[in-house]
């Protein structure tokens, strides 16, 4: 089983990361994530945790390409 779970700066929401930077969709998200009705798939806040093994999330505030927000609503 999952012993636990270590996030860096990650990309939690694709359909948040694409309103706060629009121009993304076109460069990075359309091609890692294929077409909008996906992103939500494709983004882990939309499912619910099954296990109850430790998370640490770390993100630095020097982060220039994931804003903090991403790893502070997945929290």
């Amino acid at each position: 089983g999952v012993r636990g779970y270590i996030g860096i700066s990650g990309i939690y929401d694709v359909v948040a990361l694409v309103k706060r930077f629009p121009g993304y969709r076109e460069w990075f998200v359309e091609a890692a994530f294929g077409a909008d009705s996906e992103w939500a798939k494709a983004s882990p806040i939309s499912y619910e945790s099954k296990t109850s093994a430790p998370w640490l999330l770390i993100h630095p505030s020097t982060d220039e390409l994931v804003d903090v927000a991403q790893t502070e609503a997945f929290a």
